[in-house]
């Protein structure tokens, strides 16, 4: 793998470290600070502020040949404070026809920068700058809560508090009809039990009192 060294004050590039595909005895890299964005060059939409375009030129090297390239970059303490930017943000973009962001990883600091590699698989224009962070929603908005029946939802703690009374109300009265239903149920039996027994005591009184007819009908008759 071949380590070039760069002046990070002068293009804010420290270092690049290139692995080619093919033995090169001899690679020539350019680093160049530019001061604004090229013309061929559409505006990196991935950014949400931009610190610095960086144009890397090669000789006796093609992309082709660049089977990985790592880029170790620096970015000023002063412009991510006046910006209001963390360096957690901080990302190294590639211009191929299109702009990519690379795989960025910030590693050190100094009284100055902080400082950042990125890994490429080729070399052209680079972009420095924040993206926006992605926002993480709370798992509960996302999900979405459902208020279970019987309770309340957040917010309202006349219902939380009423709802549970109600229900131990409920079971109170299930418990006390309970303990009542076995002498219910004694009561029932008994009062069937007298039913039945009158029942039969007018039955057998009735037909003692027929008996009774017809044995005065037939001594009428015997008469």
């Amino acid at each position: 793998m071949n380590k070039l060294d760069f002046d990070a004050s002068k293009n804010f590039i420290k270092e690049i470290k290139i692995k080619a595909n093919k033995n090169k005895l001899k690679i020539k890299i350019m680093v160049k600070k530019l001061s604004a964005r090229p013309n061929d060059v559409s505006p990196p939409g991935l950014l949400k502020k931009t610190y610095k375009y960086i144009q890397i030129t090669h000789e006796n090297l093609s992309n082709a040949d660049i089977s990985e390239a790592y880029i170790d970059f620096a970015v000023e303490k002063s412009w991510l404070m006046q910006n209001n930017e963390n360096k957690n943000n901080v990302v190294l973009l590639r211009y191929n026809e299109k702009w990519e962001e690379l795989e960025t990883e910030y590693y050190n600091f100094d009284n100055t920068y902080y400082y950042f590699k990125a890994k490429s698989n080729g070399l052209s224009y680079f972009a420095i700058g924040t993206k926006t962070p992605v926002a993480i929603e709370d798992e509960q908005q996302d999900e979405g809560t459902t208020p279970v029946e019987g309770d309340a939802p957040d917010g309202d703690e006349t219902q939380k508090k009423d709802k549970p009374v109600q229900t131990d109300t409920l079971i109170v009265q299930k418990d006390d009809e309970t303990k009542k239903s076995p002498l219910v149920t004694l009561k029932r039996i008994v009062m069937l039990l007298v039913i039945i027994a009158l029942g039969i005591f007018i039955y057998f009184k009735y037909k003692k009192k027929k008996e009774q007819e017809s044995l005065f009908k037939n001594a009428q008759f015997a008469f």
